[in-house]
This record gives C-alpha cells, sequence and structure tokens, in this order.
C-alpha cells in the first residue's frame, strides 16, 4: 500500500503525468458522473472528519475552519465541509486552477 502511494506521489510531481497516472492507477480518482462526483467528494470529507475525531480534534468543539493543501481542479471537499458546517474554508494549491464551464455548471 505504502508502495502505491509513493508512486502516487512521485507521479504527481513529473510534469504532464497525467496519462502515467491514468495507467499506473486506471480508474483513481473522482468519477465524472455529476451525482457520482458529490457522492465522493462528500464521502471523502466525511473520511477526513472521523479521522480528526480519531485524533481528538473535535474536543473544544466541531470544525470551524477547514484548510485544504492541494484541491486540484475541484473544490468538492472543501464544498462538503461548508454544507457540513464549516464557517470557512480555505485552498492553497501550488498551481493555477482555472474554472472550467463544465465544473461551474455543477455547482449551478
Amino acid at each position: 500500500m505504502y508502495l502505491k502511494l509513493l508512486a502516487l506521489g512521485i507521479v504527481s510531481c513529473i510534469p504532464r503525468a497525467n496519462a502515467l497516472h491514468k495507467t499506473l492507477f486506471p480508474g483513481a480518482g473522482p468519477p465524472d458522473d455529476p451525482k457520482r462526483i458529490a457522492r465522493y467528494h462528500y464521502s471523502m470529507w466525511l473520511r477526513h472528519v472521523v479521522t480528526a475525531h480519531r485524533n481528538g480534534a473535535f474536543h473544544r468543539g466541531g470544525l470551524s475552519v477547514v484548510a485544504e493543501l492541494g484541491p486540484g481542479k475541484s473544490l468538492g471537499t472543501g464544498l462538503a465541509a461548508l454544507l457540513s458546517g464549516a464557517e470557512s474554508y480555505y485552498a492553497f494549491d501550488g498551481r493555477f486552477h482555472s474554472l472550467s464551464n463544465r465544473r461551474l455548471r455543477q455547482l449551478q
């Protein structure tokens, strides 16, 4: 398992390695159907909440501020956090990602 994660990390540093990533790990990442995308990001957010709870992040109440490192092209996990009661969300990424028309339609 750790080798797979290490390989994913190494591949993510190679410019234009998306095709290689899809070859090595077919089916990885969020699906293409809007309903499945929403379900994917919400379940991802809930996994983070469960992990945070197990590690004592909720000893003073809920999560009011959520920060995500490397959200990529999608803010789905952050939107799930806001819908779950987070008061603010910050996304930090090393690259600029513009919103495509497809992504804007998903937000409507």
